[in-house]
This record gives structure tokens, C-alpha cells and sequence, in this order.
């Protein structure tokens, strides 16, 4: 998409930056989660909501300005356009596609 959309070069590094955020998150949230036995409560419920506030506030974020670049992309998808034989010097070797189904001729 990055490819597609270059003047949101920034936008895109600064969503792989999240990225690497809600990794980090993820990562602490199992921690926490292997500890629950043995946690504060308290603690827990703390750091389990600082985590779904950083998380969902990304995902806001990505929806709002990932959506409207997914709509624009066609549905269904075109298919490539076909390679130009002319522009390869292979105009001899080329296979033409076939023909569309005819109904037999009937003399009559």
C-alpha cells in the first residue's frame, strides 16, 4: 500500500512504529498474564487497562486513515495488463489467446 500511497511515507513509518509498540504491549500483557496467580490485583487491572487504552487508540488511529486507502483499492481486483510483445522483440513467439467459442456454421 506504502508503494501506492508515497505521500503517506510518513504516515506508514509512523504506523510501524505502533507496531512495534503494540508488540511491546503484547509482550508485557503475557507477562502479566503468566504472573496473575501471583499479581496485585489491583496491579493487574491497572496495567491491563493502560494496555486496551494504548491498543484500541492505535486501532482508532490505523482505522481512520487505512480505511479510506482500502476503499480505493477496485474490487475485484484487475488483472495485470497483458505484457507487451512489441516492447520485447518476442512478437514471433507469441501465443495468440483463443478465439471466442462459435456456433457451427449449418448449410441448409
Amino acid at each position: 500500500m506504502a508503494r501506492h500511497h508515497p505521500r503517506l511515507t510518513g504516515t506508514f513509518a509512523r504506523l510501524a512504529g505502533e507496531h512495534r509498540a503494540i508488540a511491546r504491549v503484547q509482550d508485557e500483557l503475557a507477562a502479566l498474564l503468566a504472573a496473575v496467580r501471583v499479581a496485585d490485583p489491583a496491579r493487574c487491572r491497572t496495567e491491563l487497562e493502560r494496555m486496551s487504552v494504548e491498543l484500541n487508540a492505535h486501532l482508532d488511529d490505523e482505522e481512520e486513515r487505512l480505511l479510506p486507502l482500502l476503499a480505493e483499492v477496485p474490487w475485484p481486483p484487475h488483472a495485470p495488463a497483458p505484457a507487451d510483445p512489441a516492447a520485447s522483440g518476442d512478437s514471433a513467439d507469441t501465443v495468440a489467446p483463443p478465439s471466442e467459442p462459435t456456433e457451427p456454421h449449418v448449410n441448409g
